[in-house]
């Protein structure tokens, strides 16, 4: 197999197999790409039993709560191409699960400082406005809330998949760069050697599927149970 490679028509080969997944993984990186992180979330009031309920009061804006949690969202364009407030089909939305209650809302940091963000209070989400986000533009909201049970930031932005956490889609996106990576180190290899020498490749195809199943797959599986539990 060693003497294939030196065969200059088989580098030839395995060069332009290099230079189309690099080509296609760089068309990638010029993607739309909006992200949110959950900077904090502390709980301030926690009253769980009913007789503590009857003899401690807490009140919000005159209004009795028994639960409450501060949270930090921040909101980030962590691509290269800017994300026009005409691009946005629906408004954001920032949603705190079924059970919460939001009880103030505020914003807390914006970069570039002259960022305007305007948003609305529902009684489970916020609805924030359309705006331009330009690459590494970015907004933190601080919320006190009632009850959160899950971050979501919702929304149909034209270029934008989906809008994930920023450590799971930037994990996401080094395991699928490294499989694609291997698959086609691998379908070289094959073909280098002829189609007759199928072990090495396929190991390396196998070794390639364990990174990507436990880095993409399996997260997804197990908060598709989480939420069907």
């Amino acid at each position: 197999m060693i003497d294939i490679f030196r065969d200059p028509i088989w580098q030839f080969v395995i060069g332009i197999v290099t230079l189309l997944v690099t080509i296609w993984l760089a068309m990638r990186s010029f993607a739309k790409k909006l992200s949110y992180e959950i900077i904090a979330q502390t709980t301030l009031v926690s009253i769980t039993k009913e007789n503590e309920k009857n003899r401690i009061k807490v009140l919000f804006d005159k209004k009795t709560i028994a639960n409450a949690e501060l949270l930090l969202i921040k909101i980030k364009n962590t691509g290269v191409i800017p994300i026009k407030s005409s691009d946005f089909e629906t408004p954001l939305r920032l949603s705190l699960g079924k059970s919460a209650r939001i009880l103030s809302a505020d914003i807390y940091d914006l970069y570039p400082s002259n960022l305007q963000i305007s948003f609305e209070v529902e009684s489970k989400s916020l609805k924030i406005n359309p705006v331009l986000l330009n690459s590494k533009d970015s907004f933190t909201i601080k919320i006190i809330a009632d009850s959160p049970s899950k971050v979501e930031v919702l929304g149909r932005i034209v270029g934008v998949k989906n809008i994930n956490k920023f450590g799971e889609s930037y994990s996401r996106r080094v395991v699928t760069t490294s499989f694609i990576y291997l698959v086609a180190g691998a379908f070289a290899l094959w073909i280098a050697s002829g189609f007759t020498d199928y072990k090495v490749p396929f190991l390396i195809v196998a070794l390639g599927f364990s990174f990507f199943f436990g880095g993409v797959i399996l997260p997804r599986l197990i908060a598709w149970i989480r939420e069907g539990t």
